[in-house]
C-alpha cells in the first residue's frame, strides 16, 4: 500500500530525497504545504509536475523490485487538487513499468478522476456491510460518483446567492444558516425527531439515501403548508430531494466552475413558489463578497410575486443600499402544483409576467 502523505522528518530517506528535488505541494508563500495526517506532520508530492511524477516512479521502481505484483494507492484524495488521485495512479503505473517492462502493472486506487481507468482500478474505500454502502458501491465501481459530485457541485453554485442570503440573515439577525426541519412548524412534535432532512431558509433538503431505499422511495414528512418539489434537471438517486416552501422566492446563479467567474451583470434567476393565496416574497443581497466594503456599499432587493386574473406578476417592492442596480436580465421560474415549471425573461428591476396556460391549475 502506498500513501502520498510523506512524513515531515529529516533523516527519512523519502522526505529527504523529495526535499532535495523540491517535489512538494507549495503554499502561497512558496513553502512546502504541511498537513497533519496519521504519521504526524506530512508533506505531499505535487503530481502535476513531471519532476514529482518521475521522482515517485523511481521510488515505486525500487519498491516493486522487492517482489511485489501490484500496488494499492490509498489516502490519495486530498483537497489540494481535483485530479490528484489520477496523477498519483499514473506515476505509480509508470514506476511499475520501469521495474518490469514485460509485466503488466496492476494498480488499485481509492480516488480517481477522468482518465484514471488508464492507470488503475478503483476500490470503494472503507465500506461497511450495510444496504446504504451496497447501494453506493455500484456507482463507485463504475466511477459514476464523479458524475454525482459534479452534479452536487453544480447545485451548490446554483444555490450560492440563496446561501449568501442566509449568511446575511445570520449576520444581521442571528438566524442559523441551516436549521432543523421543525423550525418550519414548531408545533409539529413529529418533526422534532426527524433527522433525514434540514432547512436552508425556505428550502427543504431531504437525504438521498437511507438504508436500502433511494430518496424517491422514502416517505417524506413535510412541515405544514405548501411545499413544491424541484431540481435543476439533474435528478439522481444519490442527490437530495429539494422542496421550496409556498410563498417563497429564492435567487439562483448560473452554474459557474468557480466563484471567480461570477459577475454582477450575470443573469439573475428567481425561483418562485406561490402560497395558497397566490403570493410569494423573497430577496437578493449583494455586496463585494469579501472584505469590509459591504459597510460602505451593498444592494438589498426585495421581490414580490402575485397571481391575479391568471397572470403572475413579479416586481421589485423595495431596495436598500447605496449600490446601483446593474443592467442584467432576470429569469423568472415559477413552480406550480402539477410539477410543471413555467418561466419568463425580463430585465431586473422591471415587471416580469407569466400568464397561466389553460391546462394548468394552482
Amino acid at each position: 500500500m502506498l500513501d502520498p502523505r510523506i512524513k515531515h522528518e529529516d533523516g527519512y530517506f523519502v522526505y529527504d530525497s523529495g526535499s532535495e528535488k523540491d517535489v512538494w505541494v507549495q503554499t502561497a508563500c512558496q513553502e512546502p504545504l504541511v498537513g497533519k495526517v496519521w504519521p504526524g506532520p506530512c508533506v505531499f508530492p505535487d503530481f502535476t509536475r513531471s519532476e514529482a511524477r518521475s521522482w515517485w516512479a523511481s521510488l515505486v521502481k525500487d519498491f516493486v523490485t522487492n517482489g511485489l505484483d501490484g500496488l494499492w494507492n490509498d489516502m490519495n484524495e486530498p483537497a489540494v487538487m481535483e485530479g490528484y488521485g489520477m496523477l498519483m495512479a499514473r506515476s505509480t503505473y509508470e514506476g511499475m513499468k520501469l521495474a518490469e517492462e514485460q509485466k503488466r502493472p496492476f494498480v488499485l486506487a481509492r480516488a480517481g478522476f477522468v482518465g484514471s481507468q488508464r492507470y488503475a482500478a478503483t476500490w470503494t474505500g472503507d465500506n461497511l456491510s450495510t444496504w446504504e454502502h451496497l447501494h453506493m458501491s455500484i456507482s463507485m465501481v463504475l466511477n459514476l460518483c464523479e458524475e454525482v459530485c459534479r452534479l452536487a457541485l453544480m447545485r451548490r453554485y446554483r444555490l450560492l446567492p440563496h446561501i449568501y442570503n442566509l449568511f446575511y440573515l445570520s449576520h444581521t439577525l442571528g438566524i442559523p444558516v441551516a436549521t432543523p426541519t421543525f423550525f418550519a412548524d414548531p408545533k409539529d412534535m413529529k418533526l422534532r425527531t426527524q433527522e433525514d432532512s434540514f432547512l436552508l431558509g425556505p428550502l427543504l433538503a431531504y437525504v438521498s439515501t437511507k438504508d436500502d431505499r433511494e430518496s424517491c422511495e422514502m416517505p417524506h414528512k413535510l412541515p405544514q403548508g405548501l411545499w413544491l418539489s424541484f431540481d435543476f434537471e439533474d435528478s439522481h438517486p444519490d442527490l437530495p430531494s429539494l422542496y421550496l416552501k409556498g410563498g417563497s422566492i429564492i435567487p439562483l446563479a448560473p452554474p459557474h466552475q468557480h466563484v471567480g467567474e461570477a459577475n454582477r451583470t450575470d443573469d439573475v434567476t428567481l425561483l418562485v413558489a406561490l402560497d395558497e393565496h397566490g403570493k410569494a416574497e423573497g430577496f437578493l443581497y449583494e455586496d463585494d463578497g469579501d472584505g469590509y466594503e459591504y459597510l460602505r456599499g451593498y444592494l438589498l432587493t426585495t421581490y414580490v410575486a402575485e397571481l391575479q386574473h391568471s397572470t403572475i406578476t413579479l416586481r421589485v417592492s423595495k431596495t436598500e443600499g447605496s449600490w446601483d442596480r446593474p443592467k442584467r436580465r432576470l429569469h423568472m421560474k415559477l413552480l406550480i402544483c402539477v410539477g410543471t415549471l413555467l418561466d419568463a425573461w425580463g430585465t431586473d428591476g422591471e415587471t416580469v409576467q407569466i400568464k397561466f396556460p389553460w391546462w394548468t391549475k394552482m
